[in-house]
């Protein structure tokens, strides 16, 4: 069983969702976990929310010169993913 008797996990469920909608839903997984240094969904997304508000600036200025694949802008928290995932 997942989290509190739920079925899924929220790294499976974040998954899903962010395929879905990149532009509003973070991944969550261990790679995000080892960065920030949480392993609780709710720290995750008050560590990410800080750090996006941090660094705003500079990330909104590189998400606005790139584009996705499909041609569609960049948000910022795709950027930030991209980045956390990119060794």
């Amino acid at each position: 069983m997942g989290h509190q008797g739920y079925p899924f996990k929220a790294p499976s469920v974040s998954k899903v969702l962010h395929r879905r909608r990149p532009q509003i839903v973070p991944l969550y997984d261990s790679r995000v976990q080892d960065f920030y240094g949480v392993r609780k969904p709710e720290k995750f997304r008050a560590a990410l929310w800080e750090d996006i508000q941090d660094n705003l600036d500079w990330l909104s200025e590189m998400a606005s010169t790139k584009k996705t694949p499909d041609g569609r802008e960049l948000s910022v928290l795709r950027l930030a993913d991209i980045l956390i995932w990119t060794p």
